[in-house]
């Protein structure tokens, strides 16, 4: 469980970020990972302290992936959802593209839709299909995939406890 991994994020506009991170659950279309922040960070009104937690979830056949945090006590403080393309999960690492738009759901219920000012007028229609029909598709489901990700992120906290 505490295999070190690679995320490749892709960002839209040619950069790559690289994440340090521990492997929870590797399967050959989906993956779990775990990142830690030791620094405190001001993001979405939202205190994330050292020691507070992202429990990644990537699909190679969803064009999203949802990092779920977590303060240091394990209580939820977001779900952050990426609209993507090209996730693929490899041996030791996960590279996937970014579409720029987000869309984050806090434990009370408030959601917001972020960057789509971002998003280029050049972008092809194909990328701009996958962004419209992604985020119908999570807030068409948001009720049902936050409520899994709580059920998963729990069992993976037991299990490092």
């Amino acid at each position: 469980m505490n295999d070190k991994f690679i995320e490749y994020k892709k960002t839209y506009f040619g950069e790559t970020k690289i994440f340090q991170c521990r492997l929870a659950e590797k399967k050959s279309n989906e993956l779990v990972i775990i990142y830690e922040i030791s620094a405190p960070v001001r993001f979405l009104d939202t205190n994330f302290l050292p020691g507070s937690k992202s429990y990644g979830y990537y699909w190679t056949k969803k064009n999203y992936n949802v990092y779920h945090w977590l303060n240091p006590d394990d209580k939820s403080l977001v779900f952050y959802f990426n609209i993507s393309k090209d996730t693929k999960i490899l041996d030791s690492s996960v590279e996937w593209q970014d579409l720029i738009v987000d869309i984050v759901a806090f434990p009370d219920g408030k959601t917001m839709v972020l960057d789509e000012h971002e998003v280029p007028r050049t972008m092809s229609v194909d990328d701009i299909s996958i962004i419209e029909k992604t985020k119908d598709e999570i807030f068409s489901n948001l009720k049902q995939i936050i409520g899994e990700l709580e059920r998963r992120t729990s069992v993976f906290v037991q299990s490092l406890s």
